[in-house]
Order: C-alpha cells, then sequence, then structure tokens
C-alpha cells in the first residue's frame, strides 16, 4: 500500500514538474517584440528636381542686314526702348552717293528714252534702240529701289518694347550678319529653361508646377511647365557624361528680385495623390519582386502583399492589401514569419 501511495505521489510530482516547464516556457517566449503603426490617409507628392535658367518673357537679336561700319549707337544696356525706336545706324555715305549716281543714270536714260521715241516717229528709224533703253531704264529703277531699300536698313530698329539687354558693338567697328548688335527683353515676365536627368524626365510633362530657388534670393518663385524637348542630348561635366531632357516654364507669380541669366534649383510637382491610403517605407518588405507587411492581429502578424501606387521620398500608396486602420509592423526583423508570435513594443 505504501508503495502504491508514494508511486502515485511521484507521477503527481513528475505532471507538476512538467506543467511548471511549460508555465516557463511560456514566460520566456512572449513573443517577437516589434514596433507598429497604423495605416492612415494622407497626401503624396512626387517630385522631381533640376537646374534652370532665367530668360525674359520675350528676347529681340537685332542684327545687321549686311556688312557695315556703326556709325552710332543710339541705346545703352538697362536703358527702355518701345517697338519701331532707332537703336543703332550703320554708315550710309557710301550708299547715298551710289543712290545719287543710280538717280542720275535714270534722269539720263528718261531723256534717251524721250528723245528716241521722237525719233522713231520718223520715217526709216529703227525702233530697236526704244526697247532697249527702256531695258535700261527698268534696270535702273530697279537699282534705285534697291539702294534706298539697303539706306533704310542701316537704322536698325526694335520690334519689341522692353529693355537693352546688350550691346555688342561701338561707333567705328565693323558689324556682320550673324552676330546680334543689340538685345533688347520684355522682363514683364520671366521664363526658365532647364534640363533633367532621364530618369526623371519620364516624370514631367507640360502643365505641372514647380518652384524655383534663386541662389542669395531669401524667397521662392512659381511658375508651370510649358514645354519638354522630344529628344535628349548629352551633356557632360565634372562628374561625367550624363543624358538630359531640356524643358521650358513660365514663372507665374510674383518676379520680384528675378534678373535674366540667373540660376535656380527647380523643384518641380510630377505627380500628386491626396487623401490616399498610405504606408511608410520602412514597413514595406520585398520578397521575389512582390512587396509585403505584416499586419498585427491579435498576438500574432500575417505576411500581407500589398500594391503600391505613387511615392514620395518617405512613404507609398497602397492601392489594395490592407485598409484604413490596420497595425503593421515597423522595421520587421529579418527572421519575421507570417504566424509568429509578436508583442507590441
Amino acid at each position: 500500500m505504501k508503495k502504491k501511495i508514494l508511486a502515485i505521489v511521484v507521477i503527481v510530482l513528475f505532471i507538476g514538474g512538467v506543467a511548471g516547464l511549460n508555465v516557463v516556457k511560456i514566460k520566456k517566449n512572449p513573443g517577437v517584440s516589434v514596433k507598429t503603426t497604423k495605416v492612415v490617409e494622407g497626401d503624396i507628392v512626387k517630385y522631381a528636381f533640376a537646374e534652370g535658367t532665367i530668360e525674359p518673357k520675350t528676347t529681340e537679336n537685332i542684327y545687321v542686314y549686311t556688312p557695315g561700319t556703326v556709325k552710332e549707337v543710339l541705346v545703352k544696356p538697362g536703358q527702355k526702348v518701345k517697338a519701331g525706336q532707332v537703336v543703332l545706324r550703320l554708315d550710309d555715305a557710301e550708299l547715298k552717293n551710289q543712290l545719287k549716281e543710280a538717280e542720275n543714270q535714270v534722269e539720263l536714260l528718261e531723256v534717251q528714252l524721250s528723245d528716241a521715241k521722237k525719233a522713231e516717229k520718223l520715217p526709216g528709224i529703227n525702233q530697236t534702240s526704244t526697247k532697249s533703253l527702256k531695258v535700261q531704264l527698268k534696270s535702273a529703277r530697279d537699282r534705285v529701289e534697291m539702294l534706298k531699300e539697303k539706306i533704310r536698313k542701316t537704322q536698325l530698329k526694335t520690334k519689341l518694347s522692353g529693355v537693352v539687354l546688350a550691346v555688342n558693338v561701338e561707333a567705328g567697328q565693323t558689324a556682320n550678319p550673324g552676330v546680334p548688335v543689340i538685345v533688347v527683353g520684355d522682363l514683364s515676365g520671366f521664363k526658365v529653361k532647364g534640363r533633367v536627368n532621364q530618369f526623371d524626365a519620364a516624370l514631367i510633362s507640360p502643365g505641372q508646377k514647380f518652384t524655383a530657388q534663386a541662389e542669395g534670393l531669401e524667397r521662392e518663385y512659381t511658375g508651370i511647365i510649358e514645354t519638354v524637348e522630344p529628344q535628349a542630348v548629352k551633356t557632360v561635366s565634372a562628374q561625367g557624361e550624363e543624358i538630359k531632357v531640356g524643358f521650358s516654364g513660365k514663372i507665374t507669380g510674383d518676379i520680384t528680385g528675378l534678373k535674366p541669366g540667373y540660376k535656380v534649383d527647380l523643384k518641380i510637382e510630377a505627380g500628386r495623390k491626396n487623401g490616399v491610403l498610405t504606408l511608410p517605407f520602412e514597413t514595406i518588405v520585398e520578397r521575389d519582386t512582390k512587396k509585403y507587411v505584416f499586419i498585427v492581429l491579435g498576438d500574432k502578424v500575417k505576411l500581407q502583399e500589398v500594391k503600391l501606387g505613387l511615392s514620395d521620398d518617405l512613404k507609398a500608396q497602397v492601392l489594395s492589401g490592407v485598409k484604413k486602420g490596420d497595425l503593421v509592423v515597423v522595421n520587421p526583423p529579418a527572421e519575421l514569419k507570417d504566424g509568429d508570435k509578436v508583442k507590441v513594443k
């Protein structure tokens, strides 16, 4: 009987010991400690960055039509001008001498033609000389008109009302076609020209808004992209060769402080989604090219695939896979698996 009682006691103690060990194990394995955040609604704004140069709203380059000596420059940089105003004169003395000779030639031919017409009425006079004189007279008159036009073109006028940006010649110098002698700009507004790298080029399009920051000016300017060039170009800099795409835009807000030639840093709003579900990048893991998050359900996690949309520097738009208010793990440990028990910090 004593042996039977002793055996029962041993069995009870053994069962109690096993149970105690299990309790200890449970206490020692409360789950993986994790940080979490909630899926919330927010705004996603994607930016592209570029450098640009400020240019006048409109620019006119004024050229000479033929090589000539500058007689007089009538404007200086910074001076305001009106459309139709004479800004430079070339020396026209030689042209005027040629015009005088041509006009004298016309007068002489007119007299000769008049005499020839009278003479041809006489019997036996050939009319060939009259026809020849008519041809010569027409040619002489054409030359007079051509010289008058050349003289008119020695007075260079601006077609644009604005400000003189550059004067590239002085009196006495020879001016040649192909090189602007005077540059006039309309400074009532400004545009910006720039280039973006080929990665950001796919993000920008006409109509997008941008902000521009000029070095030394403690303010931002606003604008809109107007055109994007259809072809990329290769550029060379200290960093090596780069492929870039050109674009242009206009400054739409206040232009106070801007000047043509200023360099600006551009921040282009390439995409925007307002009031959408968002996830911080530190909650997202990639496995086999797919994106996942760990959703906390009670004291365990579920590995959930998600589809993402537009993203900015910190977060991404969620198209599917989670709902507002879901609790997801932040920076999940590499060893964390679907169904693991977790303890939220």
